[in-house]
Parts: C-alpha cells; sequence; structure tokens
C-alpha cells in the first residue's frame, strides 16, 4: 500500500517522486497536483514524468549490454565502422571516472589522440536536471555522474561526435 511516508524514499522533485505521488493522490480519489520540469499542468507533468521513466529503463539496458562490447586495440579500431567506434567510445565513457582517465582509453584502446572531451559534473538542482533528461535521450553519462560529449576524427577525415 502507498502511504505519504513511502515518498520519501524518491527525490522530492525527480520522476519517480512525481509518479509515485500521483498513485498515492490516486488511491485518495484525487487527481495529480504536481509540476514536473517546467510543466506546470499536473496531468502533462505526470505524462512526462512517466515517458522520462519509460526512457531511462530503456538507457539503463542499452548500457548493460554495451559492458559486453569486447575490448578492443587501435588496429582493430582502424578497421571498424563509424557506428562500431560510437559504441565504443559510449562503452569507454560509461567507465570512466575523469575526464582525463576517458582521453586516456580513448588513446589506448582505440588510437584517437586528441579528442575533443566535453565533460561536466552538475553541481546544483539545475544540472541534475539537465543530466536525468541527457541520460533519458541518450546522451553519455560517466560512471561518476558527468555528462560527457566527445568529438574524434578517424583516419578517413570523418567526425563522430558522441
Amino acid at each position: 500500500m502507498l502511504t505519504k511516508y513511502s515518498l520519501s524514499k524518491f527525490d522530492r522533485g525527480s520522476a519517480a517522486y512525481v509518479v509515485a505521488h500521483a498513485r498515492w493522490k490516486r488511491s485518495r480519489g484525487r487527481g495529480p497536483s504536481m509540476s514536473y520540469l517546467t510543466e506546470r499542468n499536473p496531468v502533462k507533468a505526470l505524462v512526462n514524468a512517466q515517458t522520462f521513466l519509460v526512457a531511462f529503463g530503456r538507457r539503463q539496458e542499452l548500457e548493460e549490454m554495451l559492458q559486453y562490447l569486447p575490448l578492443t586495440t587501435p588496429k582493430q579500431a582502424a578497421a571498424m565502422d563509424k557506428q562500431t567506434i560510437e559504441l565504443h567510445i559510449r562503452r569507454i565513457a560509461i567507465e570512466c571516472k575523469s575526464e582525463t582517465e576517458l582521453a586516456q582509453r580513448l588513446t589506448d584502446e582505440l588510437g584517437f589522440s586528441g579528442a575533443l572531451i566535453n565533460w561536466y559534473e552538475p553541481t546544483d538542482q539545475t544540472g541534475v536536471e539537465a543530466r536525468d533528461l541527457v541520460r533519458a535521450f541518450g546522451g553519455l553519462i560517466s560512471k561518476n555522474g558527468a555528462m560527457v560529449s566527445v568529438m574524434i576524427y578517424t583516419l578517413s577525415d570523418d567526425v563522430i561526435i558522441v
């Protein structure tokens, strides 16, 4: 049974909190009453929160599958197509805890030195919400929760942006 006390296990304002709060309100015969991110309409906010949780669940499945990609050497990476290189960059970025570790692993495992890396670790509520949206929509989030983007030039002058 859902109680008001059981809502305390979720961060206030998070998608999970909005959905749990709506379920609690429904059990009391009432409609949703919370906003979510920039959406003030409670019904639309609830739909957005539910959509986010579904997308986030799919993202977690993808991250789990990426862990089973085989490790590579720079020689093997030179023969890969663009999509395979992107998958390997995602795998490496998800496993890293710092920007320097990411740069080193890109050089060691894929042979890409000089990659342009943007690394941002959110420190406030707005940054945390932005990170959640980036994660839900398929962006790169490192092991320690930093938002990451990587741009690489391949030998065939292709640009890969992940």
